[in-house]
C-alpha cells in the first residue's frame, strides 16, 4: 500500500507541475460472492485508502448484465463514488454496444430497480 501511495503522490506532483488532468484507470478485485449487490463500491478497490486520499474524482462503471446475462438491454452505469467538489452518489447510464465495446446514447429516464424506464 505505501508503494501504491507512493506513485499516486508521485502521479499527482507531475499533474500539478504540468497543470494537466490525468486518469488511472484500475481494474477492482471482481465480485466475491458475500454481498447479493454486484454494484462496485471503494472497499472493493485495492489499495482504496490511498486512491480516497489522492483522487479528486473516482468513478465506477457497472454493467448489469455481465452479471445477468438474461437481460434484455444492455445498460452502463457510471457511478460517482468520490467527487471532492461535486455531489457523489449520483449515477448516469448510457446504451452499453457489446458487440462492439461501444458506449452510446445517454438513457435520461432510466430507472434499473424498475427493469428499466
Amino acid at each position: 500500500a505505501a508503494k501504491i501511495t507512493k506513485k499516486l503522490t508521485r502521479t499527482q506532483a507531475i499533474a500539478k507541475t504540468c497543470n494537466v488532468h490525468m486518469a488511472i484507470v484500475h481494474q477492482q478485485r471482481r465480485h466475491d460472492g458475500k454481498s447479493k449487490s454486484k454494484r462496485p463500491s471503494m472497499d472493493q478497490l485495492k489499495n482504496s485508502g490511498a486512491y480516497e486520499e489522492i483522487a479528486d474524482l473516482v468513478v465506477f462503471l457497472h454493467r448489469e448484465k455481465y452479471y445477468n446475462p438474461e437481460l434484455e438491454e444492455d445498460v452502463v452505469e457510471y457511478i460517482v463514488a468520490k467527487q471532492r467538489r461535486g455531489a457523489m452518489g449520483k449515477s448516469a447510464f448510457h446504451d452499453f454496444h457489446g458487440d462492439f465495446g461501444m458506449i452510446g446514447a445517454h438513457r435520461k429516464n432510466y430507472h434499473p430497480e424498475e427493469g428499466g424506464f
